[in-house]
């Protein structure tokens, strides 16, 4: 690799969560200089408490070890902020395979150090008592916020999800969408911002990137993501008799039950969750 950070910001943030800790010798042998500084916490929202002082004393790249609760850090530590660029060091997140990331950490390193720069919508979620978090990837209720709670930090979102089945889960669901308003008895929810979660294609009409939130509600009993799973990964298991599909800006959740934000437990129903198009930028290039 070409020594020095060749693009206009510089050297990132390194943040790293409790997955990337493994990896973060061996990316820091190959990246082709220090990052700016390395922000490491167990608790995501400590974590988030770090980026914000960071990019509060000006750091506008911060790049992403671990799995998703890092990127819930980014997302939350820069929201009051635009045009953040963020990109991805490695490890278990889902988020990189919606740009089409794949590779190890030298590929990682490199895409960081040069290449272009993509938008990336992030997902505001207000709930109650006023918390304000904000996410890159999924928002789950239901059965989901079981099976991210049990998939970890190692992401083994397959075997999570075999496990929520078995929950007697199902509550009363009021969503407002605009001039659009729904009651269920719902099992589940997600609200995908990117495509995929761990291996599993869950929503495949999202983009990280468009502008809009993909809504599902899951109105059949948990054991149905049984029958679901075969085909998660190619993204084929909709349409689905069970689900309800929206693609809103934003949404206003009434109900009970907590919610998991880029594999973070952050708050309960009622929530505001709504779309900040284009909010930060995803590194991109060839490796």
């Amino acid at each position: 690799m070409e020594k020095g950070w060749q693009r206009t910001q510089g050297a990132p943030v390194l943040v790293v969560d409790r997955a990337g800790h493994r990896l973060l010798d061996e990316f820091l042998a190959v990246l082709p200089e220090p990052p700016v500084e390395i922000l490491s916490r167990r608790n995501p929202w400590q974590l988030a408490e770090a980026v914000r002082q960071s990019v509060a004393e000006g750091n506008r790249f911060f790049a992403c070890l671990g799995g998703d609760p890092a990127w819930f850090a980014v997302a939350t530590g820069t929201a009051e902020w635009s045009g953040v660029l963020v990109g991805y060091a490695g490890g278990p997140a889902s988020l990189p395979r919606s740009f089409g990331m794949s590779g190890g950490v030298s590929r990682y390193a490199s895409v960081l150090a040069k290449g272009g720069e993509e938008q990336l919508d992030t997902v505001s979620v207000v709930s109650s008592g006023a918390v304000r978090v904000e996410a890159v990837n999924a928002v789950w209720w239901g059965f989901g916020r079981i099976a991210g709670l049990v998939a970890g930090k190692k992401g083994r979102w397959r075997q999570a999800l075999r496990l929520a089945g078995l929950s007697p889960f199902r509550r009363s669901l009021d969503l407002s969408m605009g001039s659009v308003q729904r009651s269920f008895q719902a099992s589940g929810l997600l609200i995908g911002n990117g495509e995929f979660v761990s291996d599993l294609d869950v929503a495949p009409r999202a983009h990280p990137g468009d502008g809009k939130l993909d809504l599902f509600v899951f109105e059949g009993p948990a054991w149905q993501v049984w029958r679901m799973l075969p085909r998660m990964p190619r993204g084929t298991w909709l349409p689905h008799p069970f689900v309800r599909e929206y693609h809103p800006e934003q949404i206003e959740l009434k109900g009970s039950g907590r919610l998991l934000v880029d594999g973070v437990d952050a708050g309960r129903l009622p929530a505001l969750v709504a779309v900040r198009p284009g909010r930060l930028l995803f590194a991109v290039g060839a490796g």
